[in-house]
């Protein structure tokens, strides 16, 4: 009898630490899944914030090389981390490939001594691909526009 009322203690105190680990395991899940979204907001903000200034006439060189840089770390800083976010990794995926793509651009070109209207194409192509996450998109109309500039 005093065995089996430890049985039953004992299976009731393993219940209440399941539930215990469950409950905190979905509230952790929740608080990375909102700091996914926070850092994927930023990563998208610089994104948009160099295409910006990419087609602005009066953005300075390196204006330009800085938040390419900046963007290309950012997602490489968050990479390491991604493995810890619940859900996908496309999105971080698609973010780096189009930060390496964009740094590798501005530091191959002066941006700033093409003509307005390529730089407006930039702008564009930038944004159409942040708008469709098409990484490759990107990638291909900026190597087409280096072939136009050389």
């Amino acid at each position: 009898m005093k065995s089996k009322r430890w049985l039953i203690i004992a299976a009731t105190l393993l219940l209440i630490s399941i539930g215990i680990n469950i409950y905190q395991y979905q509230s952790h899940q929740k608080v990375l899944t909102e700091a996914k979204s926070t850092d994927l907001t930023a990563i998208r903000g610089v994104m948009t914030e160099l295409a910006v200034r990419i087609g602005d006439e009066d953005a300075s060189e390196s204006e330009i090389e800085a938040l390419a840089f900046s963007l290309n770390r950012l997602t490489s800083d968050l990479s390491s981390s991604v493995s810890l976010y619940p859900g996908s990794t496309a999105d971080y995926e698609f973010y780096q490939k189009t930060a390496r793509t964009l740094m590798t651009f501005v530091n191959n070109h002066e941006v700033t001594e093409m003509s307005i209207q390529k730089r407006d194409v930039i702008f564009q192509t930038i944004m159409s691909g942040v708008g469709s996450k098409d990484a490759d998109f990107i990638e291909q109309q900026l190597t087409e526009l280096s072939q136009d500039v050389e």
